[in-house]
């Protein structure tokens, strides 16, 4: 048996929620976000990136031709706002990627999400993840991460 990260987190926040997903084995409701969409477009063009050196004006608008569409808009507290739409987003992520890749060189492709496990204990589950960019000569692991606030 294993467990990854985001069962982990998934547990912490809904122990239910992960019972019916990981155990039970039941759909489990989701909706799409702008949130989600971003973070999933930036992750896909560092990828794109450190694979091939695509630039992300390319990558991203065709990532975001196959996102899922979001609500155009959502409530929070008893207001209204409109969520952006897919060009808006596409153009945020381009600038969010193109920033984060001035802190990063050309990477190998083999060091592009390298899998690792982990054995935390006796009799616990091991944990089984993906890590963004691995550089073993430099010591160096990358696990990029995109969110706002």
């Amino acid at each position: 048996m294993h467990v990854s990260a985001s069962q982990i987190t998934t547990f912490q926040r809904c122990p239910r929620r992960w019972y019916y997903q990981k155990v039970a084995r039941l759909p489990v409701p989701y909706e799409a976000s702008p949130h989600t969409a971003r973070g999933s477009a930036v992750h896909y063009a560092l990828e794109q990136y450190a694979l091939t050196g695509e630039d992300p004006k390319h990558s991203v608008p065709r990532y975001m031709a196959t996102a899922e569409m979001w609500p155009e808009s959502r409530e929070w507290n008893g207001s209204i706002y409109m969520n952006p739409t897919k060009a808006e987003l596409s153009a945020q992520s381009v600038t969010i990627a193109n920033a984060m890749l001035t802190f990063a060189e050309r990477l190998p492709a083999e060091s592009v999400e390298a899998e690792f496990k982990l054995q935390p204990g006796e009799g616990l589950p091991e944990v089984l993840g993906y890590i963004d960019v691995y550089e073993p000569d430099k010591a160096l692991v990358s696990d990029w991460k995109v969110r706002s606030g």
